[in-house]
Parts: structure tokens; C-alpha cells; sequence
């Protein structure tokens, strides 16, 4: 029924992606299907999974319903997404919280505790012996997570690890034979502590406290904890949110020798093919999950927009400058899935020219996607123009004579004889072309209507151009000398 909604097109679509793949849409596949396993992985057999299934059917329904053009059902689940999305954070909040401190950078990259293979001897010795005599144990082992918080009640001990001391400690006599051992290294830190339970529901009924509490701290932490059954003698461990039952000893020396970096060399190795296989329906189903999300959002709807994008012009050398009419804007021409553009602004999408590596001289620079900070799975189909032209030249740094700009006349019966500024040259710098073409700098307005004896003036040069500075970032003081006559023009004599 699905394929008749999805049509023909829809097949087709998908067609036209699988013959476009490439390495980057693998990658994309292989992280996120990872990322959704260890989400499954952590939740299943709990309520968050049956509501992360409930909105996969929703999702399926959804899509169905906009194939179908069932404007109805796919307008009020498109309404409904945002709302459900946000109500399964709210229920769902501790089981998201411990996701993501699995992929927190202190669990990846962080030093992970080296524990000596006669400690681990010690443990396994201790469990055994235990399992011998059907005495029920909980032994929590710590590794890189910091867990004595999460554990309530503990006795402290800070005792030598050794297998006599375990095994008394969990004698029904003992008044700690209840609760669980901590073991950090070569130390026993406490003992009679409570562990969180986890709250999957798809555990086997016969297992009892222990078993759930070992697996509770097992998903909360990266700890390895050993269960001791005292119904049956077992010996399981809980490590990584997984519980791994009716061990031997052979197969619980390697288990730990690989979760502490122990050098041991009896037992066979955890072989890549087992620990492939382990899970392997959920690892299907979050491959087939995000294959179909990714088929979903690289073929989505795709529409086309008009952008007006500033030209930002970046990584100039600093005795370089951009001369000429450089471009100031493009008209670009974007596709990519509605969604993707629903969240683009189009005010703060700029054109990128780096000039980092250009030299002195004219450059023709093609646009391309990489001119632009677009969405992901955007995609420029035009450009107007297609390529900018820029020119750059090198900062040179003249002289140019000073002129002094007069204006008006002195008073009726005097004459304006000599005209002296100094200095008479000012030092400028901008592009090569543009200060080697000044012939003088003018200095600010000099009213002569008022001058009737010889005075000295300090005024200022002006800049005839924007691109031209100063060479010491400030105007130079000038000091213009007028000197004045008695006497009559010529003209009216």
C-alpha cells in the first residue's frame, strides 16, 4: 500500500539519488545510523521506545497522506510534529540525558582506568566462588565514569582488593551482604551501596533486584558491574547497557581484560563478527530508519529563491588594496528543500570573495557554493554576474604639494602679495594608480576678507579622495603665511 501512495515518482526519485551517492551522503548515513542504534539501544524495552514508534508510524502516515494529497491528515500532522517532538523531551528527559552522556567528549576521549590482570583475577575468583556456594553478589567496577555519587548509602572502606575480603563481605553473615562493592583499581571504596534500577520492561520476569540494578548503573555509566545469582549460582555482567548472562570463567576474564586494557592471554578474543552480530535487529532497524530519513529529506520538495547577497571581500594582503568599481551585490539563485529554506534569512546571506591569495593586478573570480553560507542540501543554480572582477594594487606612499584654498579678496585698498605654507608637502598612501595621479592637497577654506595685515594661519590639509589616507593616520599641521600690501589692483588704476 505504500509503494501504490509513494507512486511511480516517488520510485523514480529514489532511483535518481542511489545513482548520485557519494562518499559524503555514506558518511551521513553511517554516523546518524550509529547515533539512532545507540539511541535504541539505550531506550528499548522502556515507554520511550514505544513512543519513539509511535511517532515512526505517525511519520509513515505523514508522508503517505502528502503523496496521497490528502491536504487534511497531512496539514494537521504537520502542525502536530512540533508539539509531539517537544512533549517526548519533557517525558522522556532522563533516558535523552544519559544518550547523550554516552557521547559526551569526556566518555570518547578521556583516560580510561588500567586495571592490573591480578586485580581483575581477584574479582573474577571471588565471583566464581560466590556462584559456588549460590551466595547472591553485586560487584561494580569502576572505569572511567565517576559512579560512587550514583550509588546511595555505601559503607566506606578504602580496603586492598582481594578475593577473601570480596567474598566475605557478601556472606549472608555480614551485615553489607545486601548491597553492591564498589572497586576502583586495586581498592575495595565501599560496600552495601544501592544501585539505580532500570526501568526497561522487556527483561526476563525471573530476573531479580540485582540483575536490574546492575543493568541500571550499566546504562547510566560506563562501569562493568558482576552479578552473582543466589537462585541459580549465574554469573552475568552488565557493561555498556547490556547485560551478558551465564558467563564462564574463561569468557568473564576477557570481557574485563578488554573493558580495563588488561594484558591477559587465556580465553578465546571478542571476535569482530560477534560484536557485530550482537543486536543485530536493532542495528536493522536504525540503518532502515535513517535510510529512509535520509531518502526523505535529500529528495524532499525542492524550491528556488532570489537572494540580493552582499559582496564581502576578505583576506587582502595588508599592502594590497581594491581599486576600481568592485561588485557590490549578486543576484543568486538558490534551490534547496523547503524546510531548509524556511530557516534562512536572506538579509544575512553575503557573498564570500577571499582575495588570501591573490596577487597585485586584475583577477576574474567565478562564483561558486562555497561563495556562500547556505543551508545544508542548498544548492546555487545561477548567479548574476557569474564571476566578479576585482583589481588590486599595491599601497605606495608619496608626497604631494600643499595648495592653499583662499576664498574671496582682502579688504578694499589692500593686496595679497606672498602665499607660503609649510610644510609644503603633505605624505599620503593609498593604491598606486590613485596617489601617484594627485597633483596637491588643498588645505581647509582661508578667508582673505578680513586680512589687512601679514598673520600666519594653522589650518588643515583636506583628502580629495575617500581611498586615499594619510601616511601617519592623521593630518599634518600646516602653518599658511598671507602676506599683504597697501596699493590698488591694477585693473582699477
Amino acid at each position: 500500500m505504500f509503494l501504490r501512495v509513494w507512486g511511480q515518482r516517488g520510485i523514480d526519485e529514489v532511483s535518481g539519488l542511489v545513482s548520485r551517492l557519494g562518499w559524503q551522503d555514506v558518511a551521513d548515513i553511517a554516523l546518524m545510523a550509529v547515533l539512532c542504534y545507540n539511541v535504541l539501544l539505550l531506550v528499548r524495552g522502556t515507554k520511550a521506545f514505544q513512543a519513539l514508534a509511535g511517532l515512526g508510524v505517525l511519520g509513515l502516515i505523514s508522508l503517505g497522506a502528502r503523496r496521497a494529497e490528502l491536504i487534511l491528515t497531512s496539514w494537521v500532522l504537520q502542525n502536530l510534529w512540533a508539539a509531539l517532538l517537544l512533549l517526548v523531551i519533557v517525558l522522556f528527559q532522563q533516558e535523552l540525558r544519559e544518550a547523550f552522556g554516552r557521547v559526551s567528549p569526556s566518555r570518547l576521549f578521556g583516560h580510561r582506568l588500567t586495571v592490573k590482570p591480578e586485580a581483575i583475577e581477584a574479582v573474577i575468583q571471588a565471583s566464581f566462588d560466590l556462584a559456588t556456594r549460590e551466595v547472591g553478589a553485586l560487584i561494580a567496577l569502576q572505569r572511567q565514569d565517576q559512579i560512587d555519587r550514583m550509588i546511595r548509602t555505601g559503607v566506606p572502606l578504602s580496603a586492598r582488593l582481594g578475593p577473601e575480603l570480596l567474598v566475605s563481605l557478601f556472606l549472608p553473615d555480614s551485615p553489607l551482604h545486601d548491597g553492591a562493592v564498589l572497586v576502583r583499581g586495586e581498592q575495595i571504596l565501599s560496600a552495601g551501596g544501592f544501585l539505580p534500577l532500570t526501568t526497561r520492561e522487556d527483561l526476563p520476569p525471573k530476573l531479580g533486584t540485582r540483575h536490574r540494578a546492575a543493568l541500571g548503573l550499566a546504562e547510566r555509566s560506563d562501569a562493568a558491574i558482576i552479578v552473582v545469582s543466589e537462585e541459580t549460582g549465574e554469573v552475568s555482567l552488565a557493561i555498556e547497557g547490556q547485560l551478558l548472562r551465564d558467563l564462564t570463567r574463561e569468557r568473564l576474564r576477557v570481557l574485563l581484560g578488554s573493558a580495563f586494557r588488561a594484558t591477559i592471554k587465556t580465553g578465546p578474543p571478542v571476535r569482530f563478527r560477534e560484536r557485530f552480530s550482537r543486536h543485530w535487529p536493532l542495528k536493522l532497524v536504525a540503518t532502515a530508519l535513517v535510510v529512509v530519513g535520509w531518502v526523505l529529506v535529500k529528495g524532499a520538495d525542492r524550491v528556488e529563491m532570489v537572494i540580493s547577497a552582499l559582496v564581502q571581500y576578505t583576506g587582502m594582503r595588508p599592502k594590497l588594496l581594491l581599486v576600481g568599481g568592485q561588485t557590490e551585490r549578486v543576484e543568486v539563485r538558490i534551490r534547496a528543500p523547503r524546510l531548509a529554506l524556511s530557516a534562512l534569512d536572506p538579509k544575512t546571506v553575503q557573498a564570500r570573495i577571499d582575495l588570501s591569495g591573490a596577487e597585485a593586478g586584475g583577477h576574474v573570480i567565478p562564483l561558486t557554493r562555497r561563495n556562500f553560507a547556505l543551508p545544508v542540501g542548498a544548492e546555487v543554480v545561477q548567479t548574476d554576474p557569474s564571476v566578479v572582477r576585482v583589481k588590486l594594487e599595491p599601497i605606495r606612499r608619496v608626497a604631494v604639494p600643499v595648495k592653499a584654498e583662499l576664498r574671496g579678496r582682502p579688504p578694499d585698498g589692500y593686496l595679497l602679495t606672498q602665499v607660503t605654507v609649510q610644510p609644503p608637502t603633505v605624505e599620503v598612501e593609498g593604491a598606486e594608480s590613485i596617489v601617484t595621479a594627485l597633483r596637491s592637497i588643498p588645505t581647509e577654506p582661508i578667508d582673505l576678507s578680513s586680512v589687512s595685515t601679514n598673520e600666519t594661519r594653522a589650518v588643515k590639509p583636506i583628502l580629495p579622495l575617500e581611498r586615499v589616507a594619510w601616511a601617519d593616520g592623521r593630518p599634518a599641521e600646516l602653518q599658511v603665511t598671507l602676506k599683504v600690501r597697501r596699493g590698488v589692483p591694477a585693473q582699477t588704476r
